[in-house]
């Protein structure tokens, strides 16, 4: 599936497995009917606090998981 090759591409280039959100938007392309990738996002502003607390609290868990986990393996 192209979103994940996509998913697979973006971690590699980057060197890590700790994406904690991701978004693709893939559009089918009416004339061959092929998937193209509309937009890919690894940052979602909406995430900031604007939606809920509950949002904060699990991107700061995550955040320090990911913080956590890199000085473990370092």
């Amino acid at each position: 599936m192209v979103s994940e090759k996509l998913y697979d591409y973006v971690r590699k280039r980057f060197g890590s497995d700790e994406l904690i959100f991701t978004r693709i938007d893939l559009l089918r392309d009416n004339t061959n009917g092929i998937w193209e990738v509309l937009e890919f996002e690894a940052i979602d502003p909406s995430m900031y606090g604007s939606v809920s607390s509950i949002t904060v609290d699990a991107l700061s868990l995550s955040l320090l998981q990911v913080i956590e986990n890199g000085h473990n393996q370092g």
